[in-house]
């Protein structure tokens, strides 16, 4: 079986033949690794948080305490906001019962 010569792209031709003969600055290499590691310093604190709670919640476990944890915590706050407001209620109810009994009692 005889394979079809491809021809070469005359591009191909061209870079094979390109030599470079630019000579790099003094300490180009060291300025190279001091501007990616400036870079990396600047990175972000929401990108950090993001990819640590992504790798966090990849355990199952870890998801499960987190989500019991937030149900408990707005379960408690639900049920404190309630009874604050229930006590406001009945306070105000307990004035308007001793105002419709007697008007003229002072109320605290």
């Amino acid at each position: 079986m005889n394979k079809p010569k491809l021809q070469t792209d005359p591009l191909d031709v061209r870079l094979a033949e390109w030599k470079v003969s630019a000579v790099l600055p003094p300490r180009f290499e060291e300025q190279v690794w001091k501007r990616i590691e400036a870079v990396e310093r600047r990175e972000s604190f929401f990108p950090r948080c993001a990819s640590w709670a992504e790798a966090f919640f990849r355990r199952p476990a870890f998801a499960m305490s987190y989500v019991v944890l937030l149900l408990l915590i707005g379960t408690a706050s639900g049920f404190l906001e309630a009874r604050r407001e229930t006590a406001r209620v009945e306070q105000s109810l307990a004035y308007r019962y001793l105002h419709s009994v007697d008007p003229y009692q002072k109320t605290q």
